[in-house]
């Protein structure tokens, strides 16, 4: 969601909560995150 940041010093800045953010997300929504993941896979596999 937030892995492509413009700049590293928003990076730097929004890590301890990017963290927190993807944790609780993985913890509340874990079928939304699977799905996600075998998206970027496909995409992936189609770029390649």
């Amino acid at each position: 969601m937030f892995k492509n940041a413009p700049k590293d010093k928003i990076k730097a800045l929004n890590f301890p909560k990017r963290i927190a953010f993807e944790e609780e997300i993985i913890e509340k929504c874990d079928g939304i995150v699977a799905t996600s993941n075998k998206m970027r896979d496909y995409s992936m596999k189609n770029i390649t």
